[in-house]
């Protein structure tokens, strides 16, 4: 018995670190990774440039609060499809549209002065999640790894539209379109050292949680391409762009007169 004592010691030494060591491994997944599919088709399509009206048009973006990830997945390809999709919506439409650029800067002099105002869209986004944790023990009845049995998310997402000066950058014209409030639930798959996993950690680790968040994502860019057929309305559009040329003829009197250095009633 006495021989037996220092190998059931060693035994139970090696299971246990083994059990450790396991803590900071993750269970793979047996699940495929979901690719999401970001697509739109206008219901109609007008006359080409139709409207009258010429837009420069910004790149997508997320708003994210304190995230900054437009340039990481799952989002960049959202904002990617959403561009192309958005210059085919305006298209067909009856819009002549300039880019997508990624910021004014991008714009060219010809660019500014042969666009009526810039279109900016974000979408204004949050995710929430809240998880039930089942917690694994090793043979000394320790907790080694935590796994998410039951997770809820809760999304919430609105479209924000801004049309602004080519030039100044000056608000023209804003709208903010709610899209509504989201929620699933998931059950995961790995397995985690700590119960303080960031939320994008999980997401891109665990395709448990990574599918149906997708999922979701694809009905945000569904309902924020329709809501923006709808609000792309040409006669609002129009008036935006006919107050921009007002305000540009006015100015260029302004300050034709200014070099002239005459006042006449027409430029007061």
């Amino acid at each position: 018995m006495r021989k037996l004592l220092p190998k059931l010691l060693t035994l139970l030494f090696v299971i246990s670190t083994s059990c450790l060591l396991n803590a900071q491994k993750t269970k793979t997944t047996a699940l495929p990774r979901y690719s999401p599919k970001y697509s739109y088709e206008p219901p109609r399509r007008d006359s080409v440039a139709s409207a009258n009206v010429t837009i420069a048009l910004m790149k997508p973006i997320f708003l994210l609060g304190d995230y900054n990830g437009n340039n990481e997945e799952p989002y960049n390809l959202f904002s990617s499809k959403m561009a192309n999709d958005i210059e085919a919506l305006l298209t067909a439409k009856g819009y002549k549209v300039r880019g997508p650029f990624s910021s004014r800067d991008e714009m060219v002099f010809n660019d500014k002065q042969n666009s009526d105002f810039t279109l900016e869209i974000a979408i204004d986004y949050n995710a929430e999640v809240q998880r039930t944790w089942k917690e694994r023990y090793n043979i000394l009845g320790r907790s080694y790894n935590y796994e998410v049995i039951n997770g809820n998310v809760n999304i919430t997402a609105a479209v924000v539209i801004t049309a602004r000066s080519n030039f100044s950058g000056e608000k023209l014209w804003k709208k903010n379109l709610d899209l509504g409030t989201k929620t699933f639930s998931y059950s995961g798959t790995m397995r985690w050292d700590s119960k303080s996993v960031p939320f994008r950690r999980e997401l891109t680790e665990d395709n448990n949680f990574w599918n149906p968040y997708t999922k979701q994502l694809e009905s945000v860019y569904s309902d924020a391409l329709t809501i923006l057929w709808r609000q792309f309305d040409v006669n609002e559009l129009q008036s935006v762009a006919e107050a921009k040329r007002k305000s540009r003829i006015i100015k260029t009197d302004m300050a034709i007169c200014f070099l002239s250095d005459r006042i006449s009633s027409s430029c007061v």
